[in-house]
């Protein structure tokens, strides 16, 4: 018969190495946040790059559109779609254009506001407190 005794477990080192560190957490990234809508300007980039390569010739960072360019040969609806996109980008930068010139009428409109309010009351100056007078005092 074997011997069914328990045996303890062996004792650990009573010395061991050095505890292992635990390595500390990397610093969070600031990452941008990632705009709502990409530009007009990447959304136009992005459609010619898939449609014509990105190695597609830009001369002045437009595409070629010659006779016999990959442009030519485009299907109607993506030429349509391009047409789209550059009507977009054109229209963005009219709207900017548009936008500063009504915030530069809005600064001259409260400026005009500020000096007709101001030679007005140089015209009409407002009536002083009456200022007791002695004979006012005597019956008050």
């Amino acid at each position: 018969m074997a011997d069914e005794t328990l045996h303890p477990a062996p004792l650990l080192d009573p010395q061991p190495g050095p505890l292992p560190q635990a390595e500390p957490e990397p610093e969070p990234v600031e990452q941008e946040p990632e705009p709502e809508h990409p530009s007009t300007h990447s959304r136009l980039r992005a459609f010619e790059e898939l449609i014509l390569g990105p190695d597609h010739v830009r001369p002045h960072d437009k595409i070629e559109r010659g006779i016999g360019s990959p442009f030519s040969m485009l299907s109607a609806q993506h030429k349509a779609h391009h047409a789209a996109l550059e009507a977009l980008i054109a229209a963005e930068a009219e709207h900017k254009t548009a936008s500063a010139a009504e915030e530069a009428a809005h600064a001259k409109l409260e400026a005009a506001i500020a000096r007709a309010t101001e030679t007005e009351e140089a015209l009409n100056p407002a009536p002083a407190a009456a200022e007791p007078t002695e004979e006012g005092l005597a019956n008050g």
